[in-house]
């Protein structure tokens, strides 16, 4: 299994169905789950198939939702990006306290 970051989700009325219809019809979907941050919401989208999830990624990432560009990656541990959530370095958007 593996499991993509999308970030830039809008941050109201946008749930777990919505995500789900987002990537439907590109691979085995096991889990989508929607998360609120402060400017916009993010999400975690578990494939049952990697290949289907890096297609799903090449099919997804950069697309418009509502006006903002969406970012889709694999979901990983490091800290080398910034927070998609606040913006700050240091921890994840999965792991924001704002």
């Amino acid at each position: 299994m593996t499991s993509l970051f999308v970030g830039r989700l809008p941050k109201d009325d946008f749930d777990d169905r919505d995500l789900e219809d987002l990537f439907y019809g590109l691979g085995r979907i096991t889990n989508c789950k929607v998360k609120q941050g402060t400017r916009f919401g993010f999400g975690f989208v578990q494939f049952d198939n990697t290949d289907d999830a890096y297609h799903a990624i090449r099919q997804t990432d950069g697309l418009s939702v509502d006006g903002t560009r969406i970012v889709v990656e694999r979901a990983r541990r490091r800290l080398s990006r910034e927070c998609y959530n606040c913006g700050e370095f240091g921890h994840r958007a999965e792991d924001c306290r704002r």
